[in-house]
């Protein structure tokens, strides 16, 4: 099965100037440390202000075209809180998967790069990201599991984002992922 985490979420973790071997490398207990904390109200570095929307609260509609044939759509309810000004974490909950999910976008002053980070099972993975700033645009890669590659672009505004992903195993094609987010209102 498709690392679903992965191939579904890395895509809304996405941005600036990310170089390979530069900045520190995240542990697991890291990620795990910084899901579990609360969220502040420290304000956001640029990057992630200026370039990537943060909504607390957002619904992303996707569809995976499988090579095999088969298409699965998900609605996936996604939170979200900030981290000293320099992480955003997301939760998500997939209807198809029934499972919750985090992932982690991380601001790196010292290397000036964006990276995200995700569980997959016993891997976290990291995915690097080049974001233009002006147009509001980025492309992510990144590999994991048994031979899985993954790249993304998309395309940001303050009122939604919007995505493509083509994911491969062994050089071959998976799985295709085409995703819109926007923000909603939670009911009181």
């Amino acid at each position: 099965m498709l690392p679903f985490r992965t191939a579904a979420y890395g895509l809304f973790l996405l941005l600036p100037l990310a170089m390979a071997g530069y900045g520190q490398t995240m542990t697991g207990e890291q990620f795990d440390k910084l899901v579990s904390t609360p969220g502040d109200n420290a304000p956001l570095c640029p990057i992630l202000a200026n370039c990537f929307p943060h909504w607390s609260n957002s619904v992303s509609s996707s569809v995976l075209k499988y090579a095999s044939g088969k298409v699965v759509n998900d609605d996936i309810q996604v939170t979200s809180k900030t981290i000293g000004g320099k992480y955003i974490v997301y939760s998500m909950w997939s209807k198809v998967y029934k499972q919750e999910m985090q992932s982690l976008l991380v601001y790196d002053e010292k290397s000036g790069t964006l990276r995200s980070y995700v569980h997959q099972g016993d891997e976290l993975v990291e995915s690097h990201f080049v974001c233009d700033l002006k147009t509001r645009t980025y492309a992510e890669k990144s590999a994991y599991g048994d031979g899985f590659t993954i790249a993304t672009t998309g395309c940001c505004s303050d009122t939604g984002d919007s995505a493509h992903s083509v994911v491969y195993q062994h050089g071959a094609l998976f799985v295709t992922r085409d995703a819109t987010n926007h923000p909603v209102s939670i009911s009181k």
